[in-house]
């Protein structure tokens, strides 16, 4: 790990060894050197990597040492040309095993890797007792007016989530629904273009940053509308989280999104329409309180299938497969 992360105590209570490479920029160069080294000192049975530039540096340590090596696809998101990107696809080609967290990732892979090279699926988990037990916001804690039509977006200011798209939507909304406030929660380059468009609307008092939430599912549990206007996906977690959190979503119609609900759980719009999406959040904004749990029942069950111990299995055969790659790349 560069440093600790939002996660590192849960990892630790789980059981889990943290090695801090001692490091605040991932491009850092030294990251190779330290991780062949830990790589060579620990012996692991597996390398599995997690993000591009760990992609770089910890799958060049596992080809340098040996040691099998599973890729994480995260996403399908190939904005970036750059000879970061040429390096990685072309080292993940030397890789034993590939996860993806979609099957549009997965996908991508099996048309671009030999066909001994494993690529599977595994959704991300979701802690669904976890979620359960989060108590609502309290919604003037965010400076938010009890009666208010509460419409949350949940995730990074980066270009595949169409932020240019998100701010037209909601000044949409909130210009036609007096009560309606936008709650944007995330961090991300975008960001600053985001308020500058919400500005120039004239509607700066009406959408609330409070930037990164760890009390996420709690933040889900006091909204009205959970809105997603993303391009392109890998799993989108938020939107899982929101489902076990029973908050009405209206999502960009893309595979991904279709991957994790289907038209009794949400509000679809096409993708890129403002205007037909500003429509499916009026519409989710009005159900009635019986359609609102209904809806939120049958998103209650289908997050409830993503559970850890079912992602724990799925990597567990992962690694074994690797191993059995490497052992035979070694004869």
């Amino acid at each position: 790990m560069l440093q600790g992360g939002p996660h590192a105590e849960r990892a630790r209570r789980g059981g889990a060894t943290l090695h801090l490479v001692g490091s605040k920029k991932s491009q850092d160069p030294r990251i190779l050197l330290r991780l062949t080294a830990m790589v060579r000192r620990l012996r692991p049975d597996v390398v599995q990597t997690w993000l591009p530039m760990m992609d770089l540096w910890g799958g060049l340590a596992a080809q340098a040492t040996g040691v099998p090596w599973v890729f994480s696809e995260r996403t399908v998101w190939r904005n970036d040309r750059g000879w970061r990107e040429a390096v990685r696809s072309r080292l993940i080609a030397h890789a034993n095993a590939v996860v993806a967290n979609s099957e549009a990732g997965a996908q991508h892979w099996r048309g671009a890797l030999a066909s001994n090279v494993p690529v599977r699926v595994v959704p991300n988990a979701l802690p669904v007792e976890e979620v359960r037990a989060a108590p609502p916001a309290s919604r003037p804690s965010l400076g938010i007016a009890e009666d208010a039509e509460v419409v949350l977006y949940v995730g990074r200011f980066t270009p595949e989530k169409n932020v240019v798209l998100l701010a037209s939507v909601l000044q949409r909304v909130l210009e036609r629904r007096p009560r309606a406030v936008g709650l944007c929660c995330g961090e991300g380059p975008l960001l600053p273009s985001f308020v500058e468009r919400i500005a120039a609307a004239g509607l700066t008092s009406r959408v609330r940053l409070p930037g990164y939430r760890q009390d996420v599912w709690s933040v889900m549990k006091c909204a009205d509308v959970f809105l997603s206007t993303s391009d392109i996906e890998g799993r989108p977690n938020a939107v899982v989280e929101a489902m076990g959190s029973g908050c009405p979503l209206v999502l960009s119609d893309i595979p991904q999104h279709r991957e994790v609900a289907r038209d009794e759980h949400a509000d679809f719009f096409p993708r890129g329409d403002a205007a037909a999406g500003a429509a499916a959040v009026e519409r989710a904004l009005s159900l009635t309180p019986e359609e609102r749990s209904a809806r939120a029942l049958r998103c209650g069950e289908v997050a409830g299938g993503f559970s850890i111990g079912a992602m724990a299995r799925a990597y567990g055969e992962i690694y074994d497969l690797a191993r059995g790659a490497g052992e035979r790349a070694a004869r």
